[in-house]
């Protein structure tokens, strides 16, 4: 882990052996987890100017990295349930 991811996603997020993101997109419905990335998305790019600059940006463009993977992985399975279909 590079020093710039430490400060996004630092060791202790990792306790226990699953990381804490994880954990949340396993226990939250697709809905839920979708509004907590894009909810910290909102708060870091909110509160960059005021607090940790840089760091807050980078913060904002992981959850929102995390959000475009969500997204890219149901337009894939929506994909797959039409080939399914027309099978």
């Amino acid at each position: 882990m590079t020093f710039e991811n430490y400060n996004i996603n630092p060791n202790h997020y990792i306790f226990g052996g699953i990381e804490t993101i994880e954990y949340l997109k396993a226990k939250l419905t697709p809905a839920e987890y979708r509004g907590f990335l894009k909810g910290n998305v909102l708060k870091y790019v909110s509160r960059e100017a005021e607090k940790n600059g840089l760091e807050d940006l980078k913060k904002a463009k992981w959850y929102l990295d995390k959000l475009i993977e969500v997204e890219n992985d149901r337009k894939l399975s929506l994909v797959g349930d039409v080939e399914k279909i027309e099978d």
